[in-house]
């Protein structure tokens, strides 16, 4: 069947569960005939305060974006951005 919102493409945006910017700049962004599936990308919500901190955030995210990927895989969109900037 096709997609009457997002006929132009359907993006899966996988991003870290803490980020609150992400979602909201990609909807903003979207063009029309394009539709945003979000997947989050579970860390704690540890404070990053120094060079090991960040580390092991990496850490986590990289542990996680897996899962993330899989959700947002279900539903079959054409593109997949990881919508973060630290790598």
């Amino acid at each position: 069947m096709p997609d009457k919102l997002g006929w132009r493409a359907n993006w899966g945006v996988i991003a870290p569960s803490t980020n609150t910017s992400v979602q909201p700049e990609f909807d903003e962004m979207r063009p029309r005939g394009v539709t945003n599936h979000m997947s989050r990308i579970w860390i704690p919500n540890d404070p990053v305060t120094s060079d090991d901190d960040f580390d092991k955030l990496m850490v986590n995210i990289r542990k996680e974006w897996d899962n993330a990927i899989l959700r947002v895989m279900t539903c079959n969109p054409d593109y997949l951005v990881m919508g973060m900037s630290s790598e």
